[in-house]
C-alpha cells in the first residue's frame, strides 16, 4: 500500500485540466469513496452536467492512475453501466442533462487504493476535455493522516518547483498521467526540485508522509 496512491485526501488541483469553454462540467471532482475490506464493489459517485442547450456528444476514457494488485475497476457514464475491461466509450447528453458519471471499484477480497482518471472529450470540439479524479481507499487507519493543504510553486514550471506548507511531506512522487513514476525526492525544508528533464505536459505530483501515507496530490504543468 505505501507505494501506491491512497486515497482519503483532498486531491486539490490534478481536476484542472478543463478547457475554457468546456460544455461539460463534472461534480465533485475530485470523488472519493472509502469502504471496508468487506465491501465487494464501492461506487465513487459523480454527476456530469452539459452546460449547453444542444445536445452534446462526448466520448469517456478511463486511465488508471495507480491501482493496487487485484483491485479492479468500471465505469457508468449518464447511459449505461460497463464491465471492469470496457475502457471508453461514446455517449451522448440531452440540453441541460445531469447525469451520473461513476467508478466502481472492487476489492475483490484485497486492501484496494486507487486513484483513476476519467477523461471527456468533446467530439464536436477534441481540444475540449475534461479530467474527473476518483479515488478509493480500503484503508481504515487514516484518522491522522495531514490536511492537504499543500501547494506547489511555481506552476507551470520550467526547471524547479518548491512545495508551500509542506512540513508533513516525507517523500515527492512524481506521476506521468498513465501512471508512470518518473521522479522521486527525499523533502527537506525550503528545497527546490528538480524537473527540467521532464518533457513538456501534465504531471501529477504525489505527497506522502513520515508513514508511508499518501495524504495529497497535485497538478504540476512542466513548459
Amino acid at each position: 500500500m505505501k507505494n501506491l496512491l491512497p486515497l482519503l485526501l483532498l486531491l486539490i488541483g490534478v481536476s484542472t485540466f478543463v478547457s475554457a469553454q468546456s460544455v461539460c462540467l463534472i461534480q465533485p471532482n475530485p470523488a472519493t469513496a472509502v469502504g471496508t475490506f468487506e465491501d465487494e464493489d464501492v461506487p465513487a459517485d459523480a454527476k456530469i452536467t452539459n452546460l449547453t442547450g444542444n445536445t452534446i456528444h462526448m466520448k469517456w476514457e478511463r486511465q488508471v492512475i495507480n491501482i493496487t494488485p487485484g483491485c479492479e475497476t468500471a465505469v457508468c457514464d449518464p447511459n449505461n453501466c460497463f464491465g471492469r475491461s470496457i475502457s471508453f466509450r461514446n455517449f451522448n447528453m440531452d440540453p441541460n442533462e445531469v447525469g451520473d458519471m461513476l467508478v466502481h471499484f472492487y476489492g475483490n477480497g484485497a486492501a484496494c487504493e486507487s486513484v483513476v482518471h476519467i477523461k471527456i472529450t468533446n467530439l464536436d470540439n477534441p481540444s475540449d476535455t475534461t479530467i474527473a479524479v476518483y479515488l478509493f481507499n480500503q484503508n481504515t487507519a487514516t484518522k491522522d493522516i495531514p490536511k492537504a493543504n499543500v501547494r506547489v510553486y511555481p506552476n507551470p514550471v520550467t526547471d524547479y518547483f518548491s512545495l508551500e506548507n509542506a512540513e508533513n511531506v516525507a517523500v515527492i512522487r512524481i506521476f506521468t498521467l498513465d501512471g508512470r513514476e518518473v521522479a522521486r525526492f527525499d523533502a527537506t525544508a525550503n528545497a527546490l526540485y528538480p524537473c527540467s528533464n521532464q518533457p513538456a505536459g501534465n504531471y501529477v505530483i504525489a505527497l506522502s508522509d513520515k508513514n508511508g501515507r499518501t495524504f495529497q496530490a497535485l497538478e504540476l504543468k512542466k513548459l
